[in-house]
């Protein structure tokens, strides 16, 4: 058993460029499965430590306190859901009956920065 989901895989330097073709790819799995993966090989990121600050902000972020989390509710930031935190279970899951068994947080730079000011 595979423990990687089979999602369209979009490449970030051709996001950057404005290709038509990742720009498509990225519609797609929006419509069909809500989620992708982006590839990062071939950018800059990893050389200039963005990908590990990403990464320790993740840890800071999911090993603040439950009530902390919540003051970032998702469901009440905005109806479109775009940032903030989503509990464990708050959602139905992948099995008829079955909750969702995972915590996300999900923003843009700007909800980012104002995490890492405060």
């Amino acid at each position: 058993m595979s423990l990687t989901a089979q999602l369209e895989t979009v490449n970030i330097t051709e996001l950057r460029k404005f290709s038509r073709g990742a720009s498509q790819k990225v519609a797609q799995a929006a419509k069909e499965q809500g989620i992708f993966y982006l590839d990062l090989t071939d950018d800059n990121l990893s050389s200039n430590g963005n990908i590990e600050g990403v990464a320790a902000l993740s840890e800071e972020i999911f090993q603040l306190p439950f009530t902390e989390k919540m003051q970032f509710d998702v469901d009440k930031l905005g109806e479109w859901k775009i940032n903030g935190y989503k509990p464990v279970g708050r959602n139905v899951g992948g099995l008829p009956g079955q909750r969702d068994g995972f915590e996300s947080y999900g923003g843009c730079f700007q909800s980012l920065n104002y995490l890492i000011s405060t």
